[in-house]
């Protein structure tokens, strides 16, 4: 039992550590958008002014950009890093509310409770959290996408015609997710088996 309290209260610590750092990444992601924002009239003018085509694959999405042809303006720059902090917001949000989980569970061990109606609950909720941000994650590159081509209007030219969608949900998260909450039912278990211990004692 001291091994495991020792275990969850040096997890809790990275988990921390690795917390703070994912803040300060979305910090310099926001301070950079806003950058973006304000520059976008030039960022606009270098992007245009390219002569080579431009092919971005960003997992369930391949784009392939010909500068000839784009067709993009100030405004729809903008609102496009606009849609990129609001997605990056969301998932930024489902990673530190499991960050938060996690330290929970790792306190709750390091406090050698590892088997109390709490540790469940926070394990069950860590699971359907897992699976959902399975299904989140690979939407993000096809919504900023289907903006940028149908909300904001933009000519099938600035794409150069190519566009190949793909909508893949990050398996291993989802496997990883219903893991977990098999997990929960063990540590479901083991709680009834505390609590009849104590009732015994």
């Amino acid at each position: 039992m001291d091994r495991l309290t020792k275990i969850g209260r040096i997890v809790a610590k990275v988990i921390v550590v690795l917390r703070i750092l994912l803040i300060v990444g979305v910090a310099i992601l926001a301070f950079a958008s806003v950058a973006g924002i304000a520059a976008a009239p030039w960022l606009v003018n270098q992007l245009t002014s390219s002569s080579s085509s431009v092919t971005i694959s960003s997992g369930p999405l391949k784009l392939t950009i010909d500068p000839s042809a784009l067709a993009l303006t100030v405004s729809n720059l903008r609102w496009l890093i606009v849609l990129l902090l609001a997605l990056v917001a969301v998932v930024t949000a489902l990673t530190l509310r499991m960050m938060s989980l996690l330290i929970r569970i790792m306190e709750q061990m390091g406090a050698g409770h590892p088997f109390s109606p709490v540790m469940t609950k926070l394990i069950r909720e860590l699971g359907v959290l897992v699976i959902v941000y399975g299904f989140v994650t690979p939407v993000v590159p096809m919504i900023l996408a289907g903006y940028a081509i149908n909300g904001l209007q933009i000519p099938g030219g600035w794409l150069g015609g190519q566009v190949q969608w793909a909508y893949n949900a990050n398996g291993l998260a989802i496997i990883a997710g219903l893991l977990v909450l098999l997990l929960s039912l063990v540590f479901d278990y083991g709680a009834q088996l505390q609590k009849q211990a104590d009732e015994t004692l």
